[in-house]
């Protein structure tokens, strides 16, 4: 009989995880708690993909917006049942991501 654990590891909001260390990108998640809407601001300009992921770590919503340097991306949360909330930007050399609650 063998037993096999395993562990997932979830990244924090306050990491950031840079593929290329001069590029970081700020994320900003707000209103946070959210109801109706949330808005992530991303300070990189440039093709950026938003996805959100429930705390199972199934994903929820996945868009790609060109993205200018501080622009406010919308995301929805009028259809996400009350919880918490996994929001990932990523980039070509920068991935972040940061915790969303929905009441």
């Amino acid at each position: 009989w063998t037993t096999i654990s395993w562990s997932t590891e979830i990244m924090p909001a306050s990491v950031n995880t840079s593929l290329n260390e001069n590029q970081s990108m700020t994320l900003s998640v707000y209103p946070n708690p959210a109801s109706n809407e949330a808005f992530v601001t991303i300070e990189n300009a440039g093709l950026t993909m938003v996805t959100v992921y429930d705390i199972q770590g199934r994903m929820v919503s996945n868009m790609s917006v060109e993205a200018e340097a501080g622009e406010q991306v919308r995301i929805n949360t009028e259809t996400m049942g009350n919880g918490v909330y996994f929001v990932r930007v990523s980039n070509d050399s920068t991935v972040r991501t940061a915790k969303l609650v929905v009441k």
